[in-house]
């Protein structure tokens, strides 16, 4: 007190309570001090050593509030605070909802709450195991009242309580009983609940499935005028909307493979000394490759082979103009950079807003000498191939793409095939195939090839062109169509004797 009031202390007492302070309390005296003023007015745990209990401190001044008379500390034994507030708690414990009966023991007080509870001693051997922790479940206990699951455990706060609850068994039953008709009866409502939502939605499932199933044997059977109706904003809307866009593209394709199909010559000309073959090998989707062969005159016939930028419908159309156009540029037929300026002049102004272009190569041959004159519109060079002497020349002559420039010069070569020669027409396909390296075949290479597969049929000459170019493509995915035209000069026939 004297120490608050500012006083110097009486130094025999202040040496007492410095040594009871360090001793006892394990503080110094100034932090006791501390501690008096910081709980002034307040309940705290207090003592020393294990000797402790509630205690409230109050420092109190009766004349100056800057000077203390006195200081106030009162302190509870508390075991009697705990039984007090047990005995107030209990009765509100054991009125509850489900009949549980809640009891505290506390066996060196002799404390037993609630005091009228029958089976005293009973339960007083049923909770001597208690621990900090929730004993196992599944105990039982049978007194005079009935059978009981017990549960307790020694109390955290109260801590020489051993706390235990008593649940009735019937009543637990009753309960669980009550649980299983309540989850039975919502298990029928989910279940009715769930046969209506499966019929709404199998209903909503099944008839676009049975849409989509329809359109897929549509295109099985090819019947690409087929469409779906409206079947929702859903992913079978999305679906049927794809359906639709895809069946128009197909019937699209059905209508230009037909055109292409038409385009390709039925027959050979009358062609003398010469055999020839030609062949579109595509990759599944129509392409704008496209071959032709015709008598142009008397002796005369033509080679052809073109290759419309793009695929579809539009490319096919503008293959069927080319081939109308060419057949009527009869009296041009053996002038082949007059047909390849006409052709040009044509795509220029009827494909203007597609932006379309046209490789070209045409060839007119004298059918009895295989003289002949060729003209080339952005094509590779054809091959001519000599099986005697093993050699491969080139055709040397560019020249623009149909309907690419706006004033073209489109030049013109002869050249001449004699006997067991034969020339190679070849689309970019050919020349432009990769093989799993990403190496392309090449000019060079594809020479090689024509060498080492010739055959004076050109049919087989084709087979075994195909063939040796599959080998060195391997299993590398075709980009593009390939397309050959090739012809193969034979023996001259001799002359017609007239008859003595």
């Amino acid at each position: 007190m004297a120490s608050l009031n500012g006083k110097p202390p009486d130094p025999r007492s202040s040496t007492e309570v410095e040594l009871i302070a360090e001793s006892a309390m394990q503080k110094t005296l100034l932090e006791v001090q501390h501690d008096f003023i910081a709980n002034d007015g307040k309940i705290d745990v207090w003592g020393m050593g294990t000797n402790k209990s509630p205690a409230c401190i109050n420092l109190i001044s009766i004349n100056d509030d800057r000077h203390f008379d006195y200081m106030l500390i009162i302190n509870w034994t508390p075991h009697v605070l705990e039984q007090l507030y047990l005995k107030r708690q209990f009765l509100s414990a054991n009125r509850n909802m489900v009949d549980m009966q809640i009891g505290l023991i506390y066996e060196p007080a002799g404390v037993f709450l609630p005091e009228s509870f029958p089976e005293k001693r009973n339960m007083t051997q049923q909770v001597a195991n208690f621990t900090s922790k929730p004993c196992p479940p599944r105990q039982f206990v049978t007194t005079a009242s009935g059978t009981y699951l017990v549960m307790g455990f020694v109390g955290r706060y109260l801590l020489n309580y051993k706390i235990f609850a008593l649940y009735p068994v019937n009543s637990v039953k009753s309960m669980i009983n009550k649980e299983k008709a309540g989850l039975v009866f919502a298990g029928l409502i989910s279940l009715l609940i769930t046969i209506i939502l499966g019929q709404f939605l199998t209903h909503s499932f099944l008839y676009p499935l049975q849409k989509l199933h329809a359109g897929a044997e549509a295109i099985r059977s090819r019947d690409f005028k087929m469409r779906l109706p409206e079947l929702g904003r859903d992913e079978f809307g999305e679906m049927a909307g794809i359906f639709n866009t895809t069946m128009v593209d197909l019937e699209e394709l059905e209508v230009a493979g037909a055109i292409q199909e038409h385009l390709l010559p039925r027959r050979l000309p009358e062609c003398g000394r010469f055999r020839i073959f030609g062949k579109i090998v595509s990759i599944g989707e129509l392409g704008g490759d496209y071959f032709d062969y015709f008598n142009t005159s008397e002796g005369r016939f033509s080679l052809l082979i073109g290759d419309v930028t793009g695929r579809g419908a539009g490319a096919a159309l503008i293959m069927a103009m080319a081939k109308a156009a060419i057949m009527q540029f009869s009296e041009l037929l053996e002038k082949p950079d007059e047909v390849a300026r006409n052709l040009h002049n044509l795509i220029r102004d009827t494909a203007r807003g597609t932006q379309k272009t046209m490789i070209m190569q045409y060839l007119n041959l004298n059918a009895t000498d295989g003289t002949g004159v060729y003209t080339n519109a952005g094509g590779w060079p054809p091959l001519i191939v000599n099986p005697h002497d093993r050699s491969v020349r080139e055709v040397a002559l560019p020249g623009p793409m149909l309907g690419a420039l706006k004033k073209p010069r489109f030049g013109m070569a002869e050249l001449e095939l004699k006997t067991d020669e034969a020339i190679i027409f070849y689309s970019d396909g050919v020349i432009e195939a990769r093989n799993e390296a990403e190496e392309a075949i090449g000019l060079e290479r594809l020479k090689q090839l024509a060498i080492a597969a010739w055959n004076p049929d050109p049919e087989a000459y084709f087979a075994n062109l195909l063939a040796a170019h599959r080998q060195f493509t391997g299993k590398a995915a075709v980009r593009d169509d390939m397309t050959f035209l090739i012809a193969v000069s034979g023996e001259p026939h001799p002359p017609e004797q007239e008859p003595v």
